[in-house]
């Protein structure tokens, strides 16, 4: 509960003011920038330009073209300060702080420019003009508790994502709120790590709010909160993030191979934005940590083959390894891929992988009806380990994916060419191919993809003539009888096809299926 009936203590008031002085400098009465005009509250104004003589240079200028009483042609014309393109996040803010008897509020807010108009006496004056809502905003009570931090129009005592987000992205806004946390951790000890954690990494990951962190007295106990657990590794020599992030997979790795979580090196950690968005997850430790010690691949490449391992870890029912390189890692997937039991095989073999009603029925009928009988639907457990013999590479270990209908597995046999073929859709709802691999997982031929975009593209962009068929599969509607879309030769994509509309994304992508 905050001490909402005392007064704020002065000696806590002067270093709130004295921190926003150090780094705006001296308190605006106002947000014009050459006019000493007063507020008319007890709102005070901090403010600086990246390259505030611009503006005052432009301000000059006015001045001595439109002299006092001289028309001005230009009321409201804007100054904008960023590029338009550039994230809220980047930008420079202004600060508003509004003081009252038990609190302080501290609210930042974009500065999206400087606006120049005529004033009083006639003069040209300029004003920033900025962001409606604040981007963020804190409150301090005479406990000296924060009570609140706010982003986007809610309230909560935690670091949220995108309370995270803008510390780590506005460096004006991440030094007050470490300013805030060490004012606070005088009386507050464990408040002196939190602002230790986010002066060195710009975020706090633990989801503590902050009732729940006063409640700590040392990282562990902080971390084990947070966690849920703890490991056998001395918190007072790691920074919470790093901390909190590891301890979150205890139990979750095998650690008799490999590297265990209390040995892991603090400098080979990359937490990513994801993780203040859901969380850490294994996939992106792992993904990361392959990723930053290899030279020459992208990291899609690693994504999809750890993503690949853990299923088949979960398959074989058992624990990942964090190994040591990148090759160790490559020879324990290729293993587990080798690894699967007759028995298992046998017992599925005979089971279908496709749902009822799968998102992809439509795409594999279109495709029999405008005549292409190339590309074959793989829906069997037994044709897709067949698969994965024939064409060596792990797409066996799909079978999950598969049957949570998150994606369809085609073969293609074209001018000599045989093609394992992953197709999505994306959240526009368009069927992409997230890979497309001939054997051993060799790059596709340029053409060969081209040709298959564009039958893609065939459904995601129908022509007048594939919107019939469409129709006819979605509704039961007749199409005309003379129409054969088998022998229409307009609408197969030719040598000189373009596989997307002129301005638009080419959301294919070549992921290793192994």
């Amino acid at each position: 509960m905050h001490d909402m009936d005392n007064r704020l203590p002065e000696e806590l008031r002067l270093q709130v003011h004295d921190l926003l002085t150090k780094v705006f400098g001296d308190p605006k009465p106002s947000r014009y920038l050459s006019d000493k005009r007063r507020g008319r509250s007890n709102i005070s104004y901090y403010f600086h330009l990246k390259n505030p003589q611009a503006p005052e240079d432009l301000l000059a200028y006015l001045q001595s073209r439109y002299p006092p009483g001289g028309e001005f042609p230009f009321e409201g014309m804007r100054y904008p300060l960023e590029e338009r393109w550039e994230k809220p996040t980047w930008r420079e803010v202004y600060t508003q702080v509004i003081e009252e008897n038990d609190n302080i509020r501290i609210r930042f807010f974009t500065m999206d420019g400087i606006r120049f108009h005529r004033s009083y006496g006639n003069r040209v004056a300029a004003s920033l003009y900025s962001a409606k809502e604040p981007i963020f905003a804190l409150q301090i009570f005479s406990s000296g508790l924060i009570s609140t931090l706010t982003g986007r129009a809610f309230d909560t005592l935690k670091f949220t994502w995108w309370v995270n987000r803008v510390m780590r992205e506005n460096l004006t806004i991440r030094t007050i709120m470490i300013g805030i946390l060490q004012i606070i951790g005088k009386n507050m000890p464990i408040m002196r790590d939190v602002a230790r954690t986010v002066e060195t990494d710009g975020f706090f990951l633990p989801p503590l709010d902050m009732t729940e962190m006063l409640t700590c007295h040392t990282p562990a106990e902080l971390i084990e909160k947070a966690a849920g657990g703890k490991l056998d590794i001395n918190y007072n020599k790691t920074d919470l993030n790093s901390g909190y992030y590891l301890t979150c997979f205890r139990s979750r790795f095998d650690e008799q191979v490999g590297i265990r979580l209390r040995d892991y090196p603090r400098d080979s950690l990359h937490i990513e934005n994801a993780d203040l968005y859901e969380g850490p997850t294994i996939q992106r430790f792992l993904t990361a940590h392959y990723y930053y010690m290899t030279n020459g691949l992208e990291k899609w490449e690693i994504r999809t083959a750890v993503r690949d391992y853990l299923a088949m870890c979960e398959d074989h029912g058992i624990l990942p390894q964090i190994l040591p390189t990148y090759q160790a890692f490559l020879r324990k997937h290729d293993e587990l891929a080798e690894a699967y039991s007759s028995e298992k095989k046998l017992s599925e073999n005979g089971q279908e992988l496709v749902v009822p009603d799968s998102r992809f029925e439509i795409l594999s009928r279109f495709l029999r009806l405008i005549g292409e009988s190339g590309l074959e639907w793989i829906k069997t457990a037994e044709r897709l380990y067949r698969e994965g013999e024939e064409q060596h590479n792990c797409v066996y270990s799909y079978r999950r994916r598969i049957r949570n209908d998150e994606c369809a597995i085609f073969h293609l046999n074209r001018s000599g060419e045989s093609y394992t073929i992953q197709v999505e859709k994306n959240t526009r709802g368009r069927f992409i191919i997230a890979q497309m691999l001939s054997r051993f997982n060799n790059p596709c031929r340029p053409e060969d993809k081209q040709y298959v975009e564009g039958l893609l593209r065939r459904i995601n962009s129908p022509t007048l003539k594939d919107e019939e068929i469409l129709r006819s599969l979605r509704y039961g509607i007749p199409m005309q009888p003379s129409f054969d879309p088998a022998n229409d030769s307009d609408l197969f994509p030719t040598d000189d096809y373009i596989p997307w509309e002129s301005g638009e994304t080419d959301e294919w992508r070549t992921d290793n299926i192994d």
